[in-house]
């Protein structure tokens, strides 16, 4: 999390992208949203252009979610996220790019969804504590 404005979380998350082709991809675009058990719909894009290079790479996206604090519970009890959206692909910068739609749903592993929480509410009830002061 990066920050918390009150009413919402703005983030970062880096992935792992693993190419099995031998050609190198440039990812000029990719928007999308990621859905947790359909409670929440998170919007996400890349950060910038992106060179995917043979073997593992890693992309950098961000986004901001609302907070509603009546679905915090739902979002402790989510099983499962889909990631669902566009990608933009060349093979070198400039060149025209095809685009990719793509929609993938994992489960989530048992206990992520509370340690995100934890931190999460630990750095906003920070952010809100150094605004009561006069901190922040």
């Amino acid at each position: 999390m990066d920050s918390f404005t009150g009413d919402s979380l703005k983030f970062n998350i880096i992935l792992n992208a693993k190419n099995e082709g031998k050609d190198s991809l440039f990812v000029q675009e990719l928007n999308g949203f990621v859905y947790l058990d359909s409670t929440f719909e998170v919007p996400l894009s890349l950060q910038k252009s992106k060179w995917i290079s043979p073997g593992n790479s890693q992309v950098s996206f961000s986004g901001a979610v609302e907070m509603n604090l009546l679905k915090i519970p739902a979002l402790l009890s989510a099983k499962q996220y889909r990631m669902q959206g566009k990608a933009y692909i060349a093979l070198k910068p400039g060149q025209d790019a095809i685009d990719i739609d793509f929609d993938e749903t994992r489960d989530i592993p048992p206990g992520v969804m509370e340690e995100m929480l934890e931190k999460t509410a630990g750095k906003a009830a920070g952010k809100i504590l150094k605004m009561l002061i006069g901190f922040d």
